[in-house]
């Protein structure tokens, strides 16, 4: 059974734009790998450390504290774990496929980002002192790439209806974007790293949606974790909200 117009129209709007995020990240990562941004990055960090020492963040005395405290929100384990509970909860509510689509999601992107970081091997920013903790190479971010896949994907699976999907969404892009924004802040990344993972967890989360609207418009178990037809997952639904 096909979908009404207005659902394939949605569903279409969807894989383009996840396709317009990966084409972006691609152009961003050869600004940044190729040093044809290099100028304007270092005026970045450089802006946001104090004009007569940069080894003062921007802000008043326990910023850099609290970025560091917003960073543990964007780390592999953290998210992992993340995962994981929510994986657990779909299954306990019968939604088992869901939850092993969520596991293949979050996993494969751990995965992309960490072999990404390998080809890259970008060196961290050395223009300030660093404020914070990192590990490996430097593009791309994985605290803005899984961060923004993550938590977009949960707010696709754990919301019911479309105005509580839209508002989880906005959500989680608003917290990605502080969670990035707080690698720029302890000058652990180049901008072009943060800019292309924004775009890489964007895109993931997108995809994620695309198959998961994709199954349940064919009334596929993968979405639903029961008999094709039914509808007891929290994919993104064919009429309102």
């Amino acid at each position: 059974m096909l979908p009404p117009p207005t659902a394939a129209r949605r569903h279409g709007a969807v894989a383009l734009s996840a396709v317009a995020l990966l084409i972006a990240s691609l152009y961003i990562g050869w600004l940044g790998l190729s040093g044809a941004s290099a100028s304007w990055e270092a005026d970045v960090l450089l802006a946001l450390r104090q004009p007569g020492d940069h080894a003062v963040g921007l802000g008043p005395a326990g910023t850099a504290r609290a970025f560091r405290l917003v960073s543990v929100f964007g780390s592999y384990l953290w998210l992992a774990a993340t995962a994981a509970a929510t994986a657990i909860f779909l299954a306990a509510t019968g939604r088992r496929r869901l939850a092993l689509g969520v596991v293949c999601a979050v996993a494969s992107a751990i995965v992309t980002v960490a072999a990404l970081k390998l080809l890259a091997a970008r060196p961290r920013p050395d223009v300030v002192p660093r404020l914070g903790g990192f590990s490996g190479a430097s593009f791309p971010s994985s605290h803005a790439m899984l961060s923004m896949a993550v938590y977009g994907i949960l707010a696709v699976v754990l919301t019911t209806s479309r105005a509580a999907r839209h508002t989880a969404c906005i959500a989680a892009v608003a917290f990605s974007l502080v969670i990035g924004f707080s690698r720029l802040y302890l000058a652990v990344h180049w901008p072009t790293d943060v800019l292309a993972g924004w775009c890489l967890g964007a895109a993931w989360a997108l995809g994620f949606a695309w198959i998961a609207g994709a199954a349940l418009a064919r009334g596929s178990p993968v979405a639903t974790g029961g008999p094709a037809g039914t509808r007891r997952d929290h994919a993104p639904p064919r009429g309102r909200g």
